[in-house]
């Protein structure tokens, strides 16, 4: 599907999202950022959830499904006794946040994982230019539209 200013979306669940190949691209941006600190198991559980999104899966994220697949808990994994998932959800949020206050201050997207989820979100801002500059650029040409900062 594409919206009135040329960029690529799929249809999500309750609203449209931009495509895979951005979502993806962001992805990268983000784990390949120095500014974006965090583990080598928070970069798998952010590379899982969103990969998992972008397949049509999210119903299938859940503390369970985190914690087997990701973190190599057992079968028998109880939240309510070893809270690893959302002890690396909170940290992998910060980093998030960290990321898009640093390096990714101007990224088009932003990929983020809400509280009471573990299911990210996406959605897109325009990068502030600095004062007194002209931004140039041809309306059809932008890949993904404004809708505000979510920082």
């Amino acid at each position: 599907m594409i919206n009135q200013n040329g960029a690529f979306y799929l249809k999500g669940d309750s609203h449209l999202t931009p495509d895979a190949e951005i979502i993806m691209r962001q992805l990268q941006l983000i784990l390949e950022s120095p500014d974006f600190r965090a583990t080598k198991l928070q970069r798998a559980f952010l590379k899982f959830v969103v990969t998992k999104t972008i397949a049509g899966e999210s119903d299938e994220i859940k503390g369970y499904t985190v914690a087997t697949e990701v973190f190599d808990r057992n079968e028998d994994f109880d939240q309510s006794v070893d809270p690893i998932v959302s002890i690396h959800a909170n940290k992998l949020r910060r980093a998030l946040e960290r990321y898009y206050l640093t390096e990714g201050a101007n990224d088009p997207l932003i990929i983020d994982i809400p509280k009471g989820s573990y299911v990210p979100t996406f959605s897109v801002q325009e990068a502030e230019a600095p004062e007194n500059s002209f931004q140039f650029y041809r309306e059809e040409t932008r890949r993904i539209p404004s809708y505000g900062r979510r920082y």
